[in-house]
């Protein structure tokens, strides 16, 4: 069975750290979210203009399932009414969209900005790695449901089985797979969406270690209220209505 998306948490806890060596300007990553950053939350609803498209394909059943509950009347409709597939991966239409685009928004001076987009960048680098040994490049279900396991993580403190894992990168492809929004979407908007996605979810990881080496409480205290702002901005729905199982996930309504 596939480990990445755990492989991909373990090591972007260390970029962060690695960022701020290289610019020499790692202290700035121990002030608070607004001293360095102007609302990163903003940043991320601003850009996730799709999040209803992952709420529904977070609360749609896979495939296999959906098969299994459909009645006998609506397993006989023709082929030319049934729903094609979409696929969830998407061919980039340049080397990042928004590296630069996040680190603007959220840095208030240049060199704060330089060392967003430093960060960020080996925060991509690192996921498509994975991803391409993996053999799941350029793949939107793999972005959410990297976003939601490293923001629950954080945010609830609790850490997902590698099994939790697997089943909600399968319950998001289900999803997403079906969606006729989706299917919509140019490979621009879905490079950005699946950019965003890593980048927010590698944030709070790498943020709240950085906070654990230094034995900084109160830094911890702000990475796990961001990640749990990054899953209501995504979903709608505190973490709190947010539960993982082996089959997947499941919101609360």
């Amino acid at each position: 069975m596939k480990t990445h998306l755990h492989r991909v948490t373990l090591a972007v806890s260390s970029a962060l750290l690695v960022a701020g060596c290289s610019t020499g300007a790692s202290a700035q990553w121990s002030n608070s979210v607004g001293g360095v950053w102007n609302n990163p939350t903003s940043s991320l609803a601003s850009t996730m203009v799709y999040n209803r498209l992952l709420l529904d394909a977070a609360k749609k059943k896979t495939a296999p399932e959906a098969e299994g509950a459909r009645a006998p009347q609506a397993q006989q409709k023709s082929p030319s009414v049934r729903r094609l597939r979409v696929s969830t991966t998407f061919r980039p239409v340049a080397p990042s969209l928004m590296v630069q685009d996040l680190a603007q928004g959220m840095g208030k001076t240049p060199a704060e900005r330089a060392q967003l987009a430093e960060a960020f960048g080996q925060f991509l680098g690192i996921f498509e790695d994975q991803a391409r040994a993996d053999k799941e490049l350029h793949d939107l279900a793999r972005a959410a449901a990297f976003f939601l396991v490293a923001n629950y993580a954080i945010a609830s403190g609790r850490e997902p089985t590698e099994k939790q894992t697997i089943a909600v990168e399968e319950k998001f492809r289900g999803g997403l797979s079906g969606s006729q929004q989706l299917g919509a979407m140019s490979d621009r908007e879905k490079q950005k969406l699946y950019e965003t996605l890593v980048i927010f979810g590698s944030l709070p990881v790498a943020g709240r270690n950085s906070a654990k080496e230094k034995r900084d409480a109160e830094q911890q205290k702000m990475f796990r209220r961001l990640a749990r702002e990054n899953i209501q901005t995504l979903l709608g729905v505190p973490v709190e209505k947010i539960h993982l199982t082996d089959e997947g996930l499941s919101i609360a309504d």
